[in-house]
């Protein structure tokens, strides 16, 4: 899978401890200690501000006003992907984690990419009234994730299926001694990494039967 571009910066997403991801040393549950965010995280490419410092209480130059509820900035990115494949763009993952609500917050859109020669638009949500999101220089304010543009169909479940789902429950609901890793959040919920192991076992056993 390739992703072909021109103009404004793309970067391969990393996670930031400490920082856009949460504080290391704190003891509440941060989004890093779940598996199923840093996958999120790590994927994809990021769109990476490359003009100077702004914020936005009420959009000015290079962003534009195109109703009460959201503004616009026209990049100078164009892409191109594989036939019948789409661009989706989404929040930035520290949007996730900033309390402050500085991040920007764009629409969740999908571009046919395949197709479209014009350079991307992102549109994004306005900020909550006090509060004012911040493009600073070299910084990503969103994330794009490219996606095939097949049809679904939603199929019940067959017997075999509800059986082999049934199993599958039983066995993770047995699999409590696989946990290496718990902790308390601020709340008292308790959280533990059986998704991440496995996740781990999973990719490592198709992988071993694949070699075999």
């Amino acid at each position: 899978m390739f992703i072909k571009y021109c103009g404004e910066n793309l970067s391969k997403p990393e996670l930031q401890i400490p920082g856009w991801a949460g504080k290391a040393t704190d003891g509440n549950c941060q989004p890093w200690h779940l598996k199923q965010f840093t996958d999120s995280a790590t994927a994809g490419v990021e769109l990476v501000y490359t003009q100077e410092d702004v914020a936005i209480p009420e959009p000015k130059p290079p962003f534009t006003r195109i109703s009460d509820l959201w503004y616009l900035l026209e990049t100078d990115l164009i892409l191109k992907t594989p036939d019948q494949h789409s661009v989706l763009v989404l929040p930035h993952y520290r949007f996730y984690t900033d309390a402050n609500w500085e991040t920007p917050l764009p629409v969740a859109t999908m571009v046919d990419t395949d197709w479209w020669p014009n350079r991307l638009k992102v549109i994004f949500k306005l900020p909550p009234t006090n509060s004012v999101a911040i493009f600073r220089k070299g910084e990503p304010y969103a994330q794009l994730m490219v996606v095939p543009r097949n049809v679904l169909r939603v199929e019940e479940m067959s017997e075999r299926d509800v059986a082999r789902n049934h199993d599958s429950q039983i066995y993770t609901h047995n699999a409590k001694n696989l946990i290496t890793r718990e902790w308390i959040t601020s709340t008292g919920y308790v959280q533990d990494n059986l998704y991440e192991v496995l996740s781990h076992l999973e990719r490592r056993n198709k992988k071993y039967k694949v070699l075999k």
